[in-house]
């Protein structure tokens, strides 16, 4: 369910910034898409080694899993908040996008 979940969630999430705000996504063009993705790369691979690890000693891998697991449904209260300042605020999105980045890299830790 975990892999469904993550794949899903790299899918949609292109086609949800790309369609126009009319039509209920974000309306950002492929060049800024693929900005946030790459920025999203990036910082996934500064924060498995500085992040994991400590989460891991900290609290034990099996509560670390569950704690990271938690993400996913803030995640995705996420996407209508986002949606929403997409039409009425652009620069508080940006903030809400960021975001999602940082949760999905986050959420990305439980992938097996």
């Amino acid at each position: 369910m975990l892999t469904l979940v993550f794949l899903s969630y790299d899918a949609i999430y292109s086609v949800y910034t790309y369609t126009p705000t009319k039509e209920g996504g974000l309306g950002l063009s492929v060049d800024i898409i693929g900005l946030i993705l790459s920025f999203a790369q990036l910082v996934y691979i500064c924060l498995v080694p500085l992040l994991l690890p400590r989460l891991i000693a900290r609290c034990g891998t099996s509560t670390a899993l569950n704690v990271v697991l938690l993400v996913w449904p803030i995640l995705a209260i996420s996407f209508p908040t986002a949606r929403w300042l997409a039409e009425t605020a652009r620069g508080p999105m940006w903030m809400v996008i960021g975001l999602q980045q940082v949760l999905r890299d986050i959420g990305a830790f439980s992938w097996p």
